[in-house]
């Protein structure tokens, strides 16, 4: 079962370092992980993995952004990257043997070409913490979440992880760079791992 420290200690254990009772045990090396550890786990979240990937319809707020998008949308307060947005589809039970792919997810979504001259290039776009849109309301999104539970973490994710903090802060925590290039090979091999194995749960 995946913990907080626990993944902080993997992460020195590829340092080479002594591990840490908790975040709050008075060390240098817990304050480390205590200002780092949250903002280094959202960009990797950033990345796009399976566990954080979530759906949700909104609904329009009642301020139109000022111009070229008619309608807003607040994002979810967990957010961390948008992967599609369009029209709320619900096409309840289909026949069987028989599949349903919406109009809206052919081609580049959110990308209009049916006016290659004149036309948005984007029928939504994220602008600070709002979706604005042109598409209508609700607005249905899936969007990768701020997942805080380690116990949801991906096992490939874990690995990712620890190594992404030891590269990261390998000369803050070492007071030197020397074992940067080995923490970087470690890193990029455990993420070329999590996404062969992440791509093999997707549908095609």
């Amino acid at each position: 079962m995946a913990s907080d420290v626990g993944i902080a200690n993997l992460a020195l254990l590829k340092l080479g370092k002594n591990r840490i009772a908790s975040f709050q045990d008075g060390s240098v090396v817990a304050d480390i992980f205590v200002e780092q550890y949250g903002p280094l786990r959202d960009i990797l979240l950033r990345m796009g993995w399976n566990f954080s990937r979530a759906y949700v319809s909104l609904a329009a707020t009642t301020t139109a952004p000022p111009f070229q998008y008619t309608l807003a949308f607040n994002l979810p307060s967990d957010f961390i990257r948008l992967e599609w947005a369009g029209p709320a589809q619900n096409y309840g039970t289909l026949p069987p043997g028989t599949t349903q792919v919406p109009l809206t997810v052919l081609g580049m979504p959110g990308a209009n070409l049916s006016d290659y001259n004149n036309a948005l290039c984007q029928d939504y776009r994220v602008v600070g913490r709002q979706i604005w849109s042109n598409i209508g309301t609700p607005l249905s999104i899936i969007y990768h979440a701020r997942i805080t539970d380690p116990n949801m973490f991906d096992t490939y994710f874990v690995e990712a992880f620890a190594w992404f903090l030891a590269m990261e802060l390998c000369e803050t925590i070492t007071g030197s760079n020397s074992k940067f290039p080995r923490m970087a090979q470690g890193y990029n091999d455990a993420l070329a791992q999590a996404r062969k194995f992440q791509a093999l749960e997707n549908p095609p």
